[in-house]
């Protein structure tokens, strides 16, 4: 129940950094000016970029490898044939 719990938490977390990403992924597109553009990937695009690997991160730490439908870190640095 507990890990049922923190992965609905978790969940939630990821939809709401999720919104957030695509928020200023939208109002980016609305940057005409190259240096303000720039700027806003420094200082937003890739903040909220963080926010959400954290909780995908934890996610990806409670969850059982069979029911993670991501390529873990390791399948993606070792896995290329």
């Amino acid at each position: 129940k507990k890990t049922i719990a923190r992965l609905s938490t978790l969940a939630d977390e990821i939809d709401e950094a999720t919104d957030a990403l695509e928020s200023a992924l939208i109002k980016y597109k609305t940057v005409s000016d190259v240096t303000e553009a720039a700027c806003m990937i420094r200082d937003v695009i890739l903040q909220k970029m963080a926010e959400l690997r954290v909780v995908c991160d934890e996610a990806e730490t409670v969850t059982a490898e069979k029911y993670w439908p991501f390529p873990t870190y390791g399948e993606l640095l070792f896995g290329v044939k």
